[in-house]
């Protein structure tokens, strides 16, 4: 996770293919997370126009690093969600869980 000082908006996401579309199909705001069963993914992106980036973390530790705009489909982005949610990582980056901001509260100049 590289900007470990922003605050983080999350959506929670019913199923697997409503989170890997959310990831896949859209540019997301760099403040925004989501949640999918085990996995909260922190949108790491320098930005709108640049690559889209997600720390990946389960149980309070990142176990990756995604750039979403190098997967090939919302299909292997699920696939590898899936894996990542039933089986996690041989690799454990072990950074410390940004910070998370109820929807409502949550404001700053990234979203503004």
């Amino acid at each position: 996770m590289i900007h470990n000082k922003r605050s983080f908006n999350v959506s929670e996401c019913i199923s697997l293919e409503e989170v890997s579309e959310a990831l896949f199909d859209y540019t997301n705001v760099s403040c925004q997370a989501f949640k999918w069963e085990s996995l909260t993914l922190f949108n790491d992106s320098f930005g709108v126009n640049g690559a889209q980036e997600y720390a990946v973390y389960k149980a309070g530790v990142q176990l990756e690093s995604l750039t979403v705009s190098w997967m090939e489909s919302s299909e292997s982005l699920a696939k590898t969600l899936k894996k990542l949610n039933e089986n996690g990582s041989d690799i454990v980056m072990s950074r410390q869980m940004p910070n998370i901001c109820k929807a409502k509260e949550h404001r700053c100049q990234l979203c503004a």
